[in-house]
C-alpha cells in the first residue's frame, strides 16, 4: 500500500516539460488552443503565449468583443488573457463596414501579426493608412474599394509582402505600375480588375522575378493578352477564367507555360482547338475547364494526361468520359451536368484513386445514384451541396466507412436523417447548414460524433440549448450559417 501510495504521488507530481507541450500544441487548431489550453494552468497559459495562433472571426459582434479586449466569442475569458500579441494569422471576411478605428486596433494589438484577410469590409484609404507599419507578409485586402490610391500605399508601405490579393479593388494601370516595389511577391491575385494587361506583365517581367502564382480572372483578357501572359513562363499557377479566350490561347500555354502545375480557365471561349497542346503541360496537376465547349473528340486529349490529379469540369456532353479516368483523386462537377445511372456506375468501377467528390447543384435524387456513390468506398470527402439529398440519402451514404469530411448544405435533411451519420465513425468534417435540423438533431451530433473536429450548421433551429451542447463538443472549427 505505500509503495503503492507513493507512485501516486509521483505520477500527481510529474510536469509534462514546456517544449514537450509546446510540440503537442503545433498540432492543434488556434480555436482549441484558445478554449482548451489557456486555463489548464499558469505552466500551459505560458506556453501558450510561445504559440503562433491563427484567429479566423465569424462576425461584427465577435471582432468588437476580442479587439475590445474582453472576450473573442471562444472562450468567456479570453480576453482577459490577452493573446492578441500571439495572432500570426487574422481571417475577417464578414462583408460589412469594418471602419478605421477597428482595423487600427487590429494592427496595433497585433504585434505579430504576418496574414491578414480582410475581404469584402468596405475598406477605405484612411484604413489602408493603418497597415502602413505593420510587418505583414500576406494581406488579401479583395472586394473593397482602394482603388489605385490604395494600392500605391500597399507597394510603398509592405515591401516585405509576399503573397497579395488586390481583386476587386477599382485598381488601374497607375496602380498596377506601383506593384513593381514589390519584389519579393509569389503570388498575386488581380482578378476582376480593369487594368491594361501589358501593363501588369511588364511589370512582372522587369520586377517581380519571384512570381509563382498569378490570378486574373474576369480581367477582359482576350487571345491577344494571352499573347503576354504566356511570356511568364515562371509562373506554376495561371487562373484566367471568366474571359474570351478561345483554344488559340491554350496553345501558346502549352508552348510556353510548362512549369504550370494548376490552371483554370473555366467560363471562356474554348472549344476543342488547342486542347491537345494541354498535353505538353507535363506537370500539370490540376485543371478547371467548366463552361467551355469542348466536345468529347476534344476532351480525348485532356482524358489522355495521366498526371492529372484534380479536375474540374461540368460539360454534360463528356461525362462518359470523364468516368473513366482512374488517375484522378478529386473529380468536381459543378452545376447540372445531368449526371445518369451508367455514368456513376462507371465512376464506381473505374476510378478508384478517387478520394473526393463533389457534386455541387447537381440533382442527385434517385436512390439508385446514391447507391452507386456510395459504392466508392474508397472516397474520404464528399461535398453534395443543393443537390436534392434526403433522410434516406444519408442513411446510404452512411455506409461510406472511410469518410472523414461529409458536406451537405442545403439540402432536405432533418433529424431524422442525421441519425444514420453516426455509423460514420471516421467523420472529422461535417458541414450541414441550411437543412432543416432542430436539437434533437444536435443532440445526435454531440451524443454520437464523438471524433468531429469541425462543424458548420444553422443556428436558428437548435436554440440556445443546442448551441451549448455543440460548445461542450470543443470543436476546432465551429461555424454558424443561416440563410
Amino acid at each position: 500500500m505505500e509503495i503503492a501510495h507513493q507512485e501516486a504521488l509521483n505520477v500527481a507530481n510529474f510536469l509534462v516539460i514546456d517544449d514537450i507541450i509546446y510540440e503537442v500544441m503545433t498540432f492543434l487548431h488556434s480555436e482549441f488552443i484558445i478554449r482548451n489550453c489557456l486555463m489548464v494552468s499558469r505552466q500551459w497559459y505560458g506556453v501558450v503565449r510561445r504559440v503562433s495562433l491563427e484567429l479566423n472571426i465569424k462576425n461584427s459582434d465577435q471582432l468588437n468583443l476580442l479587439i475590445d479586449g474582453y472576450d473573442d466569442g471562444l472562450n468567456p475569458r479570453m480576453g482577459r488573457l490577452n493573446i492578441l500579441p500571439q495572432v500570426n494569422r487574422f481571417i475577417y471576411e464578414y462583408y460589412s463596414k469594418l471602419g478605421k478605428d477597428l482595423v487600427r486596433k487590429i494592427t496595433n494589438s497585433m504585434k505579430n501579426l504576418r496574414e491578414l484577410v480582410l475581404v469584402g469590409v468596405e475598406l477605405e484609404i484612411d484604413d489602408v493608412k493603418c497597415l502602413v507599419n505593420s510587418q505583414l507578409t500576406s494581406l488579401d485586402v479583395c472586394d473593397n474599394s482602394i482603388g489605385d490610391e490604395g494600392v500605391t500605399l500597399i507597394a510603398n508601405s509592405l515591401k516585405q509582402l509576399t503573397k497579395l490579393g488586390i481583386g476587386q479593388v477599382g485598381v488601374g494601370d497607375e496602380g498596377v505600375r506601383q506593384l513593381e516595389k514589390l519584389t519579393q511577391l509569389t503570388e498575386l491575385d488581380a482578378s476582376c480588375n480593369d487594368f491594361t494587361i501589358s501593363v501588369l506583365v511588364q511589370v512582372i517581367d522587369n520586377s517581380l522575378k519571384q512570381l509563382k502564382t498569378l490570378s486574373v480572372y474576369s480581367c477582359n483578357i482576350e487571345d491577344e493578352h494571352m499573347k503576354d501572359i504566356t511570356t511568364l513562363s515562371q509562373l506554376t499557377s495561371l487562373s484566367v477564367g471568366i474571359n474570351r479566350i478561345t483554344g488559340n490561347s491554350l496553345k501558346l500555354i502549352g508552348y510556353s507555360m510548362k512549369d504550370l502545375t494548376y490552371l483554370e480557365v473555366a467560363n471562356n471561349e474554348i472549344g476543342d482547338a488547342g486542347t491537345e497542346y494541354l498535353c505538353n503541360l507535363k506537370k500539370l496537376k490540376e485543371l478547371s475547364i467548366s463552361s467551355n465547349k469542348i466536345s468529347q473528340l476534344g476532351f480525348e486529349h485532356i482524358k489522355s494526361m495521366d498526371q492529372l490529379r484534380i479536375l474540374q469540369c461540368n460539360n454534360t456532353n463528356i461525362m462518359n468520359q470523364v468516368s473513366t479516368m482512374s488517375h484522378l483523386e478529386t473529380l468536381v462537377v459543378i452545376s447540372d451536368c445531368k449526371i445518369n445511372i451508367e455514368i456513376f456506375e462507371s465512376m464506381s468501377k473505374n476510378m478508384k484513386s478517387l478520394t473526393k467528390l463533389n457534386l455541387y447543384k447537381n440533382a442527385i435524387n434517385d436512390m439508385d445514384f446514391v447507391r452507386f456513390i456510395a459504392s466508392i468506398q474508397h472516397l474520404r470527402e464528399l461535398h453534395l451541396e443543393s443537390c436534392s439529398i434526403n433522410d434516406n440519402s444519408v442513411e446510404i451514404i452512411s455506409s461510406i466507412q472511410n469518410l472523414r469530411g461529409l458536406f451537405v448544405p442545403s439540402n432536405d435533411i432533418t433529424d431524422g436523417g442525421v441519425k444514420h451519420l453516426t455509423k460514420l465513425t471516421s467523420l472529422r468534417e461535417l458541414d450541414i447548414y441550411c437543412n432543416p435540423i432542430g436539437l434533437e438533431g444536435v443532440k445526435i451530433i454531440s451524443s454520437g460524433l464523438k471524433g468531429l473536429t469541425s462543424l458548420t450548421i444553422s443556428k436558428k433551429d437548435i436554440g440556445e440549448r443546442g448551441q451549448y451542447l455543440i460548445r461542450l463538443m470543443n470543436l476546432d472549427t465551429l461555424t454558424y450559417v443561416d440563410k
